[in-house]
């Protein structure tokens, strides 16, 4: 954005964008919104090594064409600023040729031609060479990678008019600072790299404008492509090699891990970083978090924070306002009774017969089947009660009264040949956990707690202002309050998964005085489970398509956004069923 009494300058490539959606030129231009899959990975190292050394004319050989890569161009008068690929001087004449990766469309006859959105890019890229050397541009090249093939575009006063619309509806939009609303069955979707990330059909649907559940849609799995990288070996030494990572211990390497299939790094206690490394992380947009090595958060290592203030601005006012605030904690504090009740019920029921993911628990003959439950049957009063809930105080007390009875009946999960003694749990303690199940549990809601507070950093919200969580100095109130609706389903199950399929034993908890730790096995044991769990696939409780529930979380924290924003009209927590 521009400083004040100077005009915006609006990227070209934005122009792009808008053309082909203005929600998306929103999200990516005003919100600063990037979709980081594979090609996006692979084409940021394609276009650093050009970038690494200034642009500079080479000797004209014979019957060559004169090639200038990566030149700045910037206009306050048009208000546009663009980056160049290539400019070409060819017999007295000088044109710009703009790299697309995909291939060139044909038309009815088979001849390729340039679509409407990169003719308008590279048009606002020749007029800025016109401004730069004062002297009119015939045509511009459009050169798509996928096909090999050279599109020219002439610069016609009907294409000129085109793109001074363009950059007219840009400004107009950047400055209205509300995000225009999605397209509604466009064939454009489908195909958007913005796609996880605008959830277009989902927003309709939350405001009304669709009246059946998303069953068809795949909006979500395709984002999933890179893997945690857990390093906890102390000592270890994290450096980048070409595209990779590469962790090595006393000078040998242990790991050759490509970025391209990476999605975070996470590190414990002692683990070294080369500023290499550092630098590759934040180009490819992968987050490294830092714990001790028992498992406490230190801090995280992010790419630039969302450029979308006013969001951030929407979140504090809100966090001001009694009745956002009142909503806001009731889903929170219903959501998370919901799915411990259900977890309670599927977890007796396994003993018995086996219950899939997606089998829902909560249908009128199901619940009948623990009417005379009593632990089961409280929850479910306990979950109703939060809708009368008159103040955050109050639903406290509805939270505390049903942590309790779920903790007294948690050991009633574990089974009893796994148990042994060896995982007897009586109460949930903490701050330093006294057994192997409380160790599971805190080490659990601590990795939880991380993935919601990078969930939050990348969709350009304050993990420190929160809704139900009181803001206290250091607390990530936003994290916790988010991760709530996660506890069970996640962090919890992934305890007891490991407890009852004897994924761990005694031999991998560190008892030291009053406190017990999981060992680096233990860890190794963990993660294994945890990340396991979170690439399960389950029904989305509103949308009825299949998700993850590592993609279940930040798709509940852009749903917060959407509603920050007003975008969509409420906030709706995650269930299972």
């Amino acid at each position: 954005m521009s400083s004040e009494g100077e005009r915006e300058q609006i990227p070209v490539s934005m122009l792009n964008a808008l053309l082909y959606c203005e929600r998306r030129f929103y999200l990516e231009y005003v919100e600063g919104v990037m979709a980081y899959n594979a090609p996006v990975v692979d084409g940021a190292f394609k276009h650093q090594k050009p970038l690494q050394s200034s642009p500079a004319m080479h000797k004209r050989k014979k019957e060559e064409k004169i090639k200038t890569r990566n030149v700045s161009l910037g206009s306050e008068i048009l208000g546009i600023m663009a980056v160049a690929d290539i400019l070409e001087e060819e017999d007295g004449g000088i044109y710009a040729v703009e790299q697309k990766r995909g291939k060139a469309p044909r038309d009815e006859d088979g001849k390729p031609f340039a679509w409407e959105n990169d003719s308008v890019q590279v048009c606002a890229q020749g007029m800025l060479v016109e401004e730069c050397l004062k002297k009119k541009l015939e045509k511009g090249i459009v050169y798509y990678m996928g096909s090999r093939e050279r599109v020219e575009v002439p610069f016609t006063k009907e294409l000129r008019e085109k793109t001074l619309n363009a950059i007219k509806r840009a400004t107009e939009l950047s400055k209205a600072g509300k995000i225009p609303p999605p397209l509604n069955g466009s064939p454009r979707c489908p195909s958007c790299s913005l796609l996880p990330l605008c959830l277009p059909e989902e927003t309709l649907y939350c405001k009304g404008q669709k009246s059946t559940p998303l069953s068809g849609t795949i909006a979500l799995a395709d984002i999933d492509l890179g893997k945690v990288l857990y390093v906890q070996e102390q000592g270890s030494y994290i450096s980048v090699k070409g595209e990779s990572l590469i962790v090595s211990h006393n000078k040998e390497e242990i790991l050759h891990q490509p970025l391209v299939d990476l999605s975070e790094v996470v590190v414990f206690g002692n683990v070294q970083f080369s500023t290499q490394a550092m630098q590759a992380l934040l180009q490819t947009n992968i987050p490294a978090s830092f714990l001790s090595v028992y498992g406490r958060f230190k801090g995280i290592l992010q790419p630039e924070i969302s450029k979308h203030g006013p969001l951030r601005m929407a979140q504090y006012k809100s966090a001001l306002e009694p009745d956002f605030v009142m909503q806001m904690a009731k889903e929170i504090v219903r959501s998370k009774i919901h799915n411990c009740r259900v977890l309670l019920m599927r977890s007796l029921r396994t003993h018995s017969q086996s219950v899939s993911e997606n089998e829902p628990d909560n249908s009128e003959d199901q619940i009948n089947e623990f009417k005379n439950d009593l632990p089961i049957m409280r929850l479910k009063d306990l979950e109703e009660k939060t809708f009368s809930a008159k103040t955050p105080d109050e639903l406290r007390g509805i939270e505390g009264a049903a942590a309790h009875f779920y903790f007294q009946n948690f050991q009633r999960m574990i089974t009893a040949e796994s148990s042994e003694g060896e995982f007897d749990f009586t109460s949930r303690n903490r701050r330093p956990p006294k057994d192997p199940v409380n160790a599971l549990l805190s080490f659990a809601y601590a990795m939880l707690a991380r993935d919601l507070h990078s969930a939050i950093l990348t969709v350009g919200l304050d993990p420190y202002i929160g809704f139900y969580h009181i803001p206290k100095h250091g607390r990530p109130a936003l994290a916790l309050d988010l991760m709530e609706e996660f506890r069970p389903v996640i962090a919890d199950s992934v305890a007891l998964t490991l407890i009852n399929k004897q994924m761990v034993s005694a031999d991998d908890f560190i008892q030291w005085e009053n406190s017990c730790l999981l060992t680096e096995n233990g860890r190794k044991a963990f993660f294994s489970a945890y990340e396991s769990r979170k690439l399960t696939e389950i029904s989305h409780p509103v949308f009825g398509y299949k998700v993850n529930y590592r993609r279940a979380i930040e798709t509940q924290v852009r749903f917060l956004a959407a509603v920050l924003r007003g975008d969509i009209p409420e906030y709706k927590g995650f269930i299972i069923r």
